[in-house]
């Protein structure tokens, strides 16, 4: 069903299969109908999630959260800081939904980096840092906000592509830097159970390698 484009583990896979373009088409009417709450993380409601995730025909493969259909919407020139996403997520399934050109790129970094530092746990939603262990909120990210970029250099760059679909693996510290004029627009998935799911696991169910 899947065909590889790129196999680059254990960093990201770069894949194609007939149901996506059906996936990004949704995803860009959504953007033009759709009533978001956030300029920049556009997650919809569970009803949608599930209409998405059933035209991905990616169900009998990997089990995926119907409340975390979230399309990441950026304007040029815009950088992340080095981060992992969530409190545990270990892999994320996207879609190149509105990609205008090649200037936008991915970086991981090597895990030996993070003794020199302490991320921060943030809810992407308001920007709020705070105690894990204290708070109940949804951990969107763990970052880096003093990361070194002198000290660091990538392990691997990646450019996304149109239409394009991606395994990639978010347990790595990776960043990426919109260096563009144009906005872009990525649909991520995850797996319901993000801790226990690897990226070697989503390799050996939806490419038995």
């Amino acid at each position: 069903m899947f065909t590889i484009i790129e196999d680059c583990s254990p960093y990201y896979i770069r894949f194609k299969y007939a149901d996506s373009e059906k996936v990004i088409a949704m995803c860009n009417d959504l953007l033009h109908t759709y009533k978001f709450d956030h300029d920049r993380f556009l997650t919809v409601d569970d009803d949608t999630g599930a209409k998405v995730i059933e035209a991905t025909g990616l169900s009998p493969y990997l089990d995926l959260m119907t409340q975390r259909v979230t399309m990441f919407y950026t304007k040029g020139g815009y950088k992340s800081p080095v981060h992992k996403d969530g409190s545990n997520h270990r892999i994320s399934i996207n879609f190149g939904v509105k990609i205008n050109d090649s200037k936008c790129e991915t970086t991981w970094y090597s895990d030996v980096i993070a003794p020199d530092y302490t991320p921060d746990y943030v809810d992407l939603t308001d920007r709020n840092k705070f105690n894990a262990i204290k708070s109940k909120k949804l951990i969107d990210s763990r970052e880096f906000q003093d990361f070194d970029d002198a000290l660091h250099k990538p392990v691997k760059r990646f450019t996304m592509r149109q239409g394009e679909v991606v395994l990639f693996n978010t347990d790595v510290w990776h960043r990426w830097n919109n260096r563009s004029n144009a906005e872009r627009c990525i649909l991520t998935l995850r797996v319901k159970n993000p801790g226990k799911f690897y990226f070697k696991d989503a390799k050996k169910v939806l490419f038995n390698l």
